[in-house]
């Protein structure tokens, strides 16, 4: 699913939710683009501005069948990769500074 134009990130984040909702229901991807759809109409967001720029592309048929993992599950595994890249830089960093203190300490004594 893509969007043909910029959309507002709420009204976004909302329609992928809604779709994804429905996808994991059981609904195929064409059926829960459209109930996404109508629910954006439904919460008072009927400007087509807001969903009508939501386009699937590939096979909708790609998706049946399959259940798809929560968005919260997505951001937890991204958030654990990310946590793991920013404690191997500060290690990295705290021992490129004790090898430059020690370097330096090694100067002073010669």
């Amino acid at each position: 699913m893509s969007t043909l134009w910029q959309v507002d990130d709420e009204s976004s984040a909302e329609l992928v939710l809604d779709f994804y909702r429905l996808l994991n229901s059981g609904c195929g991807a064409s059926r829960a683009l459209r109930g996404a759809k109508l629910r954006a109409i439904e919460k008072g967001r009927s400007d087509p501005y807001y969903w009508a720029g939501y386009v699937l592309s590939g096979s909708p048929r790609a998706l049946e069948g399959e259940k798809i993992v929560s968005f919260r599950d997505d951001l937890s595994e991204v958030m654990g990769g990310a946590t793991l890249l920013f404690l191997g830089l500060v290690v990295t960093l705290f021992v490129q500074r004790v090898i430059a203190r020690r370097r330096a300490s090694l100067r002073q004594s010669h």
